[in-house]
């Protein structure tokens, strides 16, 4: 077992339904590094990492996070674990996100939890054809109509021409599977267009499919 796999599974086993702050102290130091400041969300910021051109993600602590033994992570938190986790085990999925570097480390004497993400650019018409492909996604498994719109024919087409049909079938079938692991954890299915991204060669990338209701 990796080190990186044995530290997701550890967090997965306790969770804390309280938002995590990150000190102002760790932006200061990591941009005395070199990186830079990307954006945050709730739970996370992410920053530009200098000399690999990775995306550094730092999710936040909790109050009582104290020293080295704090594992605890926030519901959002323990969801992008999860992803994380299924990324790894896929890796050879070329529409899935490249993680490395999970770690903790300590910062004034609280635990928080870092990892890298290959870096993604955002993703134009492709991210609005994928949602498309989505939507077929979720009317078929709901056993709902099955007549595709011209906005979702038009989309299927942008796709094979981009990835091929064999490309495109790999996607849906990615889809499909992000789906079903999701409503196994209990998670909603979120793939619009915002959560996809594109690498330099134009491959599409799923960074974040699902969401807590």
């Amino acid at each position: 077992m990796k080190s990186n796999e044995f530290i997701i599974e550890s967090l997965e086993e306790e969770t804390l339904d309280e938002f995590s702050t990150t000190d102002s102290g760790i932006r200061t130091a990591l941009e005395k590094q070199g990186y830079k400041f990307l954006g945050k969300g709730v739970d996370q910021s992410a920053y530009s990492e200098p000399g690999t051109g990775k995306v550094l993600k730092i999710f936040g602590t909790q109050s009582n996070t104290r020293g080295t033994g704090g594992e605890t992570l926030s519901t959002d938190q323990k969801m992008f674990v999860t992803y994380a986790k299924y990324c790894m085990q896929n890796a050879n999925n070329p529409y899935l996100p490249k993680f490395d570097g999970f770690e903790r480390f300590v910062f004034n004497d609280h635990t928080y939890f870092q990892i890298r993400m290959e870096h993604l650019s955002d993703s134009g018409d492709l991210g609005y054809a994928v949602w498309d492909i989505e939507r077929m996604v979720k009317r078929i498994g709901a056993k709902t109509s099955q007549v595709f719109s011209q906005e979702e024919k038009d989309s299927w087409k942008l796709l094979v021409k981009k990835l091929g049909i064999d490309g495109t079938k790999l996607l849906m079938k990615t889809i499909i599977h992000l789906h079903a692991a999701g409503k196994k954890k209990g998670y909603g299915f979120d793939l619009h267009n915002e959560n996809v991204m594109v690498r330099g060669d134009g491959t599409p990338v799923i960074v974040d499919p699902w969401v807590i209701w």
